[in-house]
């Protein structure tokens, strides 16, 4: 995949020391090949510069979302940059590149449905006065987490979304919800 071309405007050199690692050029292949190697959080934050569509999602993220879970930090890459990212971090892709730019709130709960489910309703309960639940449908369907959706009851908050499979029962996930005292986003 040929990043540096989609992402560098004519003219702007890539740093020696920055996250883009130039391959070798194989016979007859573009002369500008490049793999993302993101290795610390500068690397993501360079990259993200450079336009490239990734987010680290960090525990101290969530924690400004009102969340105090522990949480190892996720990649968020969107599917046009997939093949030329390496990282250390455990990646989420996504199929929808131009949201991982600048996630919402919504696509952070989506992202967190991928890794853990009762998490992201956590989230979704913390914080479902600034949740808009038609975008929250979509995000579900185009990323296509009906199904751990589901599992978590998040038709109570968006009914939009698609019944796929078994839910936690209700009073399970009531008693969780309670469990776990979340206090949202700090004003």
């Amino acid at each position: 995949m040929v990043v540096a071309r989609a992402i560098l405007p004519r003219g702007r050199r890539i740093s020696i020391n920055g996250p883009f690692v130039r391959e070798r050029r194989g016979r007859g292949r573009p002369p500008a090949r490049y793999r993302i190697v993101i290795r610390t959080v500068a690397d993501v934050e360079e990259a993200r510069r450079f336009g490239v569509p990734i987010y680290l999602l960090r525990a101290d993220r969530l924690r400004e979302l009102g969340l105090a879970a522990e949480f190892p930090s996720h990649l968020l890459v969107g599917a046009v940059v997939e093949g030329a990212v390496e990282s250390k971090f455990p990646r989420i892709c996504f199929r929808y590149s131009e949201t991982v730019s600048l996630p919402r709130i919504e696509d952070l709960i989506v992202a967190l449905l991928r890794v853990d489910p009762l998490l992201a309703r956590l989230l979704l309960v913390a914080n479902q006065s600034f949740v808009d639940p038609s975008h929250l449908s979509l995000r579900v369907v185009q990323e296509d987490v009906a199904a751990s959706a589901t599992q978590v009851g998040f038709q109570q908050f968006a009914s939009a979304v698609p019944v796929v499979g078994a839910s936690i029962p209700w009073p399970v996930l009531q008693r969780h919800d309670e469990g776990h005292a979340v206090r949202g986003l700090r004003a």
